[in-house]
């Protein structure tokens, strides 16, 4: 055994998982092993804050892969969802919360008409959970005619007006869009991408929709696009977390910390004594680090070993050439977030970029000398 291989001083696994067969706590450590750390927590309330803000018609949240993007997103839509699932009746054809995966597209060209002829799918199937609904449904546009639809052929204008009335008629309050970067990966032109824009915009008209969008930093395009989409935007960065910032490197090794408390094996103090190594393997994203003890877990049980050491770790880590890309994806992001400054409005509108002035040298209210022509 390796040396001084240990459980986590705050183990959380049940003692049945621990004496169980190497399949059951694999499963454990995948369903078990979600926990909240700060990053997490600080995206999580700016996107509750955004929610309950009547300025936001639309919620980006961009960010690199496996920082937790996905996560918050599912959570907050099952919480929405249960909130709103105790309030109405049965046979109520409200459906306020809906959740749709944008697909990769398989052309040139997004295909919309697959996108809304899944959010007609779930609004049938929703409403068909009801009881007495198919009977009872007195909307604009009922149960019943929303399958007819599906049932025939339509054009792709003709699915996105039937999902439009959908959304208005079943008063979806909330969209939630996941891999949302996937409506640009076809739009490399200034006219796809107002159009895109327009229809965005014409699905989040809807009713009272927030439209809630992840997905890469890619999502950064929507800003650019269309100044009326903009006004209407938040945008809430999902940074990982970053080797600048101390406070950082302490709040990933909390994250680190709080999945090994659900770690079915033992850990040697190999791996403890190496979270620089944990952080650069992982480029700051827990999703990526979770997912990297999970397969050393997986190697370590199928040794027949209850302690994972740092060879497993070493021999699970992702490729190099991965993780380069990873990291240059983050710098990109990161630079992008922050590629435009005030400085630069203030140019474009003002003719010069915003002097800082000196404390004290001038009091509210008053202009500055520099502003003002010398007669």
């Amino acid at each position: 055994m390796a040396k001084k291989a240990a459980l986590s001083p705050k183990c959380a696994v049940p003692e049945s998982i621990l004496a169980s067969d190497s399949q059951s706590r694999k499963g454990y450590f995948k369903t078990e092993g979600i926990v909240t750390h700060p990053r997490l927590t600080e995206v999580s309330e700016a996107l509750d804050l955004a929610l309950a803000s009547e300025a936001n018609q639309i919620i980006l949240i961009p960010g690199a892969t496996g920082v937790g993007k996905s996560m918050v997103h599912h959570r907050k839509y099952e919480k929405l969802e249960a909130h709103y699932a105790t309030t109405l009746e049965e046979n109520c054809p409200e459906i306020p919360v809906l959740y749709e995966e944008v697909r990769s597209p398989r052309s040139k060209k997004f295909e919309w008409g697959a996108f809304a002829r899944s959010i007609l799918i779930q609004c049938v199937d929703i409403g068909m959970t009801r009881r007495n609904l198919m009977l009872s449904d007195s909307s604009r546009f009922p149960i019943k005619e929303m399958q007819k639809v599906l049932a025939r052929k339509n054009s792709e204008q003709e699915l996105m007006s039937a999902m439009e009335e959908a959304i208005e008629s079943r008063q979806v309050r909330y969209l939630f869009v996941d891999e949302a970067h996937h409506f640009l990966l076809s739009c490399r032109d200034e006219y796809l991408m107002n159009l895109y824009m327009e229809t965005l915009k014409s699905i989040s008209n809807k009713g009272e929709l927030k439209l809630v969008m992840d997905g890469n930093y890619e999502l950064l395009r929507f800003l650019e696009g269309s100044g009326q989409l903009a006004r209407r935007t938040k945008v809430i960065n999902f940074s990982p977390y970053l080797a600048s910032s101390s406070g950082d490197i302490e709040a990933f090794e909390e994250a680190f910390l709080s999945l090994f408390a659900f770690y079915p094996a033992k850990l040697s103090d190999g791996v403890m004594g190496r979270l620089e190594d944990l952080f650069v393997g992982s480029c700051g994203c827990v999703g990526i680090l979770k997912q990297w003890m999970e397969r050393a877990l997986n190697r370590a049980l199928n040794d027949n070993r209850d302690y994972v050491s740092w060879k497993d770790f070493e021999a699970e880590r992702l490729e190099p050439i991965a993780l380069k890309r990873i990291a240059k994806d983050i710098r990109a992001g990161e630079a992008l977030i922050n590629s435009v400054s005030m400085d630069e409005v203030w140019s474009i509108l003002m003719g010069e970029p915003e002097k800082e002035s000196k404390s004290g040298s001038t009091k509210p209210g008053e202009r500055k000398p520099g502003r003002d022509k010398v007669a």
